[in-house]
This record gives C-alpha cells, sequence and structure tokens, in this order.
C-alpha cells in the first residue's frame, strides 16, 4: 500500500563515504539501506502501532474513508495480530516501500534441544474486501526477489478473506517461502482466523511448528452472540499449542 507519510526515498548506484556519514550524522533522521533502494524518513513517526494511529487519525481529522486511513489501519490490525504470534514487525507502508507495508523478525519458538533462530519478516496487506489471489503472491514472490538479500526470512501476504484453491495452489509450488494470513478486523483490533505456510517456509521455521485453531471465550459478556467465542489460529509445536505469553 502506497500512502503518505513524512518520508524519502531515492535510488542510488554508489554513496561517497564522506556524503554519507553526514547523512547519517543529521540528528532526528534514520537511513535504511536495502539492495539498492534508500529510506529516508523522521525518526519520530506520528504513530507506530494500531492505538497511536486511531490517537494521530482523531487528532488530524483523518478522514476514515480515505484509502491512506483504510490502508494504514488494517497495517496496524495485522502487525497486532501477528504479534500475538511474537512477531516484531514495524509499519514502513509508503512512497518507495517496495511494497512491503510491515517488516521486522520473529524468533519461532523450537524444541528444547534445538536452539532457537531469528528470521526476517516481510509482509504484505491487502485491506480490500477480497480473496487474496495468485497475483498478490507472485507480487510478494517479486518483492522478496528485490529486498530478501539472503539469509532466513519468509514473506507473508496478509488478506481480510481466506486464500483461493488457486493462491494455496501457487504458494506450494512457490520456491519462495511464503505465508498466507487471514486476519479479520474487529473493533479497534482483529483476529488471527487461519495462518498457512509452504514447504519452503517450513524448512525454515522447522517442521514441528505448526497450527491450530483455538477458541477463546471472551474477556466480558457481551451481548452479541457472535461475541461469545471467538476462534484464532495459535502455534503449535509437535502438536501442542503455544500459546503467545509461553514463549
Amino acid at each position: 500500500m502506497h500512502h503518505g507519510r513524512e518520508r524519502m526515498s531515492c535510488m542510488f548506484r554508489t554513496i561517497p563515504r564522506s556524503l554519507s556519514s553526514r547523512r547519517r550524522s543529521r540528528p532526528g533522521v534514520r537511513l535504511f539501506f536495502t539492495r539498492g533502494l534508500c529510506l529516508n524518513y523522521k525518526s519520530r513517526a506520528p504513530h507506530d502501532d494500531l492505538s497511536s494511529f486511531l490517537r494521530y487519525a482523531q487528532e488530524t481529522g483523518l478522514d476514515n474513508a480515505s484509502t491512506v486511513y483504510v490502508g494504514t489501519l488494517y497495517e496496524y490490525t495485522v502487525q497486532a495480530a501477528l504479534a500475538r504470534l511474537q512477531m516484531k514487525l514495524s509499519q514502513i507502508g509508503g512512497k518507495g516501500d517496495r511494497g512491503i507495508d510491515l517488516s521486522g523478525t520473529w524468533t519461532p519458538p523450537t524444541p528444547k534441544n534445538v536452539p532457537p533462530r531469528t528470521i526476517a519478516v516481510y509482509v504484505q496487506c491487502k485491506a480490500e474486501q477480497m480473496r487474496g489471489g495468485p497475483r498478490h503472491l507472485r507480487e510478494l514472490e517479486g518483492m522478496l526477489a528485490m529486498t530478501a538479500a539472503g539469509g532466513d526470512h519468509i514473506g507473508i501476504l496478509a488478506c481480510i478473506k481466506p486464500p483461493t484453491p488457486g493462491t494455496i495452489q501457487t504458494m506450494l509450488l512457490s520456491k519462495k517461502p511464503l505465508a498466507y494470513v487471514c486476519v479479520t478486523p474487529h473493533g479497534e483490533g482483529g483476529y488471527l482466523r487461519q495462518c498457512i505456510w509452504n514447504n519452503v517456509a517450513a524448512g525454515i521455521l522447522g517442521h514441528g511448528l505448526g497450527i491450530t485453531t483455538k477458541y477463546f471465550l471472551p474477556k466480558s459478556q457481551a451481548s452479541d452472540e457472535d461475541e461469545k467465542i471467538r476462534a484464532e489460529a495459535v502455534l503449535t509445536l509437535d502438536g501442542k499449542v503455544i500459546l503467545a505469553d509461553a514463549f
């Protein structure tokens, strides 16, 4: 998603050491370099999670029907949902982002005799009320080819609707480590309804790691019948459910 934040991007071949040093020394500015792409933005962003974005939108009068609001809201909703799997992600969607909406790291749980391993995570979010199709996965594959510079990594496509059969087939046949998550917005948050990944990703995450559905009772009694029980995707390790606060 490409929407406005106070940010610049620039393509470059080489940057003289003296120029690079001067730019990095500027207060309040951070530079990120990845495969020839320079992302330059002020370190004090107006928002960095769901609650701060909602506060920012209210304070600035951001139109909640605009593509900026809808897209950013869903990105932070996905960020919050994946945080329950212990993914540490930051929102970076904007001009020059090469299609990356969230990026960060994930240290998935491992058996006691296996040392944990941290992998890079790149997420594309689709806030449209439509099922993610094969073309969305091909976009994700292209983004990984340009951005993921070696090392263990996984690309995640996040959509409001479950995947189509063609999407699942495309993902299973891909040579890239891919995953698909279905995150449904709800109130000021979202539910992780589904999470699937291909065999390439499984080889990185470890074949003992899996996903199952767990049902949760609400913390408070709700009048709406649909709110009394919620179903969410949770991690399993060797068949046992691993909740977020357990690793």
